[in-house]
């Protein structure tokens, strides 16, 4: 072999070297992105966080109705003790207070139930899409990275079988660089040189 060649055949090595770094990349990010896609698992949402507020609005729409409603009873009983009215036109003027009182904050709970409702099952069956689309992307990223180990040690394999024309302790990555680098500045003019050199 002469000085080009052995440039030639020292820079096929680098390349394969170079592929070969590429691919265990390749491997090592792919376990890192099947890590965090196993992590995130489904957790169905409860529905309580949704409808509190709801909850707590009715609530203060109860307490703030109810008020005015105990004061105008009052006004009611007075009015009509004062004008001797008959007592079921009072009691009745009252129970459709009452019953207003207790009708608008129960449309705002009940409401506010099918709203967050339907809210928690968008967002539920949104998290379970993402899940079954992690499970499918973790399938798709163990077979790419099973392709890509048996890429790797054919390629392995392929530089071992080198070991004829450069030693075994020289077929590294780092000294197949020294190598070419004694080749290209001319400090050796054959494979076998450049060699001797490392190991002298």
């Amino acid at each position: 072999m002469n000085r080009e060649e052995s440039i030639a055949f020292v820079n096929e090595l680098c390349s394969e070297y170079r592929a070969v770094r590429g691919l265990q990349k390749e491997i090592d990010d792919n376990g890192n992105l099947l890590r965090e896609l196993n992590d995130t698992k489904f957790v169905p949402k409860r529905l309580f966080p949704f409808f509190r507020r709801y909850l707590i609005i009715g609530v203060i729409t109860l307490v703030v109705m109810l008020i005015p409603t105990l004061m105008f009873s009052g006004v009611i009983f007075f009015i009509s003790f004062e004008s001797n009215l008959k007592p079921v036109y009072p009691m009745t003027a009252i129970a459709i207070l009452f019953l207003i009182n207790l009708a608008v904050p129960a449309v705002i709970i009940i409401r506010g139930f099918r709203k967050a409702k339907r809210r928690r099952d968008e967002l539920n069956r949104q998290d379970v899409e993402k899940a079954e689309y992690n499970k499918k992307r973790m399938d798709e990223l163990m077979l790419r990275t099973d392709e890509l180990r048996k890429q790797k040690e054919a390629k392995l394999e392929s530089l071992q079988n080198h070991n004829d024309i450069i030693p075994e302790d020289l077929m590294k990555k780092e000294k197949i660089e020294q190598l070419r680098r004694l080749l290209v500045t001319g400090k050796a003019q054959t494979i076998s040189d450049a060699i001797e050199m490392m190991k002298s």
